[in-house]
């Protein structure tokens, strides 16, 4: 790991059934590796029309600005949870992502605000995605206990492989899953990514022997997850992994 250019890599072995979404060049669609279900034309339509989960990402840096700013500007309902100088700047002038693939992509209004301030408004979203370093951990497991529900996807992607299991212990009653992503990007200056490099996997699902009561609702995430690209995103196994 390359701390002066802070290069995000978080490679982990993944021995568990997930979805794939998987971004090789944003401007181009992903062909699935291996013969499975992939998308019909008619999910990837309702997503067109406005179907959308709603998610909540903690932290806005180059994991998760990243990954929350593509479902913002695909439409989908996104809120982030900063703090100090970049949730100002979000709130005062939308996000933006600089790339030296796509060009400059704008989300010009963006939900954002402190966790603090999520909680008093009382919201529970769809999918939580947890994109702190591990260290934070414990404030973020604190919020999800007050924040997520039944039947709210925890999705950590963070720095440190097993955090899901990690998350999952001290939040009983609540669907921790695992995850990790591949991205090259930072925060350049509040409300400022930048993405030099266009990589961008994420990879999350369920560990062995956990629970799936909520695969259905797992599944159901792609077409959300399809508005970031013209792309497939498909059901596949750890043998089918880069």
């Amino acid at each position: 790991m390359n701390c002066k250019q802070n290069l995000i890599f978080i490679l982990s072995l993944v021995y568990w059934p997930v979805l794939r979404l998987s971004i090789r060049d944003t401007r181009q669609c992903f062909t699935p590796p291996v013969p499975c279900d992939t998308i019909k034309e008619k999910s990837f339509q309702s997503a067109q029309r406005g179907y959308s989960h709603e998610f909540a990402i903690i932290g806005a840096g180059g994991t998760g600005g990243v990954l929350g700013g593509y479902l913002a500007h695909a439409g989908n309902d996104v809120t982030f949870l900063a703090r100090g100088r970049h949730l100002q700047a979000m709130q005062e002038n939308g996000l933006l992502i600089r790339t030296n693939h796509r060009g400059d992509i704008r989300i010009p209004k963006v939900k954002a605000c402190t966790m603090d301030e999520y909680l008093q408004a009382k919201e529970t979203p769809d999918v939580l995605f947890v994109c702190v370093k591990y260290y934070s951990l414990p404030d973020a497991i604190e919020f999800a206990r007050h924040a997520a529900g039944k039947e709210t996807l925890i999705i950590p992607i963070l720095n440190v492989f097993g955090s899901g299991a990690v998350m999952q212990e001290k939040l009983p009653g609540l669907t921790a899953l695992d995850g990790c992503i591949y991205v090259f990007a930072k925060i350049a200056e509040p409300g400022v990514i930048a993405q030099p490099q266009s990589i961008l996997r994420v990879f999350y699902g369920f560990r062995p022997g956990q629970s799936q009561e909520l695969r259905e609702r797992l599944g159901s995430l792609r077409p959300s997850c399809a508005r970031l690209t013209s792309m497939h995103i498909s059901p596949t196994r750890s043998s089918a992994m880069p």
